[in-house]
């Protein structure tokens, strides 16, 4: 699930996904490129009001911890501004959409852990 993707390539991704929804990516902020850092994003996050919505270039940018991703969903929800992950192409809006980023995250983690155990028994 981690991966390091240039940040030029994560612009042209981010960029063509809003375009094609109508939607205008301004301004790129780049994370700081430590495990489980996301001070960036919740400088963003604080300051959610003055921005349209937030581009994630995927979900699995995201935080690991659950808590921390129900905090970052529930600052969404509650200023009405959406999420957005490009490589997946999800929109988080709703408490709906929130449930099912978590069953893919829940799959996702497991398939992570324990690949050959879990795609043994298929």
């Amino acid at each position: 699930m981690g991966n390091r993707t240039p940040q030029h390539i994560k612009n042209f991704v981010v960029r063509g996904f809003a375009k094609k929804r109508g939607l205008a990516s301004k301004l790129s902020e780049t994370e700081y490129a430590m495990p489980e850092c996301f001070i960036v994003l919740n400088s963003l996050l604080g300051e959610l009001e003055a921005y349209e919505c937030i581009f994630l270039y995927s979900l699995f940018m995201r935080l690991r911890d659950p808590e921390q991703r129900e905090t970052i969903n529930k600052r969404s929800l509650e200023t009405g501004k959406n999420l957005y992950a490009a490589v997946e192409e999800y929109r988080v809006v709703t408490a709906a959409d929130v449930a099912r980023v978590e069953d893919v995250w829940r799959i996702a983690s497991l398939l992570d852990a324990k690949p050959t155990e879990l795609l043994a028994g298929l």
